[in-house]
């Protein structure tokens, strides 16, 4: 299964806000911005990539509603 990743900043000194892993299909759509940040694309990955595989509750959360958002990149 591939994923698009797309990270927002979060406005801090760090920058590394919300992260969204989105099932990579014709049919995903993002879902509503947290706190009105702006998704910006950052990589498509695998879903047996370290940076998807790091993420607790990944595999339900594409399975349950096509998208799953982690709370920072690093």
């Amino acid at each position: 299964m591939q994923l698009l990743v797309f990270i927002t900043d979060d406005g801090t000194a760090d920058g590394s806000g919300p992260v969204l892993f989105l099932l990579a299909s014709p049919e995903a759509a993002l879902p509503k911005k947290p706190r009105s940040f702006e998704w910006r694309y950052f990589a498509t990955i695998d879903e047996a990539d370290s940076l998807a595989i790091s993420e607790p509750l990944l595999t339900e959360s594409i399975a349950a509603t096509g998208y799953h958002i982690a709370r920072r990149l690093i």
